[in-house]
């Protein structure tokens, strides 16, 4: 196997490995803040 398509295919996962993540992260983060904010209102 060609090593430089390896790496290509290490980068390329790291990569999505990197978007996912970061969406679950940003996902997560609004989704507290919507539910905090939801909370804070009531109260």
């Amino acid at each position: 196997m060609d090593p430089e398509w390896k790496d290509l295919k290490k980068k390329l996962f790291n990569g999505t490995l990197l978007a996912v993540s970061f969406g679950f992260v940003i996902f997560t983060v609004l989704n507290i803040d919507h539910g905090m904010t939801r909370g804070w209102t009531q109260s």
